[in-house]
């Protein structure tokens, strides 16, 4: 596992959020980038041993709304403008991401075993 000690939530989430723009904007599958981008950034935070982002979720009441925000905080990072998406990694809005969230973390725990 890699330390994370000594640097701050601020910069950690910095530096996964980024990650995970830069993975999705490489775009290396004709579908599944943003799923493929969750997992990976999901399994950095776990081997830094941090908590996973919430991708804006809880439940799956309104996928919509909450899709909608995420490839808006997407955009906004192309523009380099983070902070849409350093919110929304971390909000508790509607989405069908958690479960998705949840099962990776269950993964990256048992790959770390």
């Amino acid at each position: 596992m890699i330390a994370a000690s000594g640097l701050s939530t601020t910069v950690t989430d910095q530096i996964a959020a980024r990650f995970h723009h830069r993975l999705v904007w490489i775009h290396p599958y004709p579908n599944g980038n943003g799923r493929h981008g969750r997992l990976a950034t999901g399994l950095l935070l776990v081997q830094l041993g941090l908590e996973r982002f919430s991708w804006g979720s809880r439940n799956n009441i309104d996928t919509g709304v909450t899709r909608e925000h995420y490839v808006t905080a997407l955009q906004e990072a192309d523009r380099h403008n983070f902070q849409p998406l350093l919110e929304f990694v971390r909000s508790w809005r509607c989405s069908p991401f958690n479960r998705l969230n949840d099962l990776f973390s269950e993964v990256a725990i048992n790959l770390a075993l």
